[in-house]
């Protein structure tokens, strides 16, 4: 076999490792929030992996998400 048979066929096989990784959530949320644990629920139901983080001040997250004063705060990785 060719080299560059070999490193494709490696390159093809680690890549393909990639579609079986499970999506992570990190969900900053309110603690008084209902909807917000239950959408977690939902998720997790999916197969998702769901990280909650309950916050009462909302600005260093924002800052550090590079994320608008006026937006909700949902990712996923």
């Amino acid at each position: 076999m060719k080299l560059t048979t070999k490193v494709l066929a490696f390159s093809l096989t680690m890549a393909s490792f990639s579609v079986f990784a499970k999506a992570s959530i990190e969900l900053y949320k309110s603690p008084t929030c209902g909807c917000c644990s239950e959408w977690a629920e939902i998720m997790e139901e999916k197969g998702y992996e769901v990280h909650v983080h309950h916050q009462s001040d909302w600005s260093g997250v924002k800052k550090s998400l590079v994320c608008h004063s006026n937006y909700n705060l949902v990712t996923v990785q």
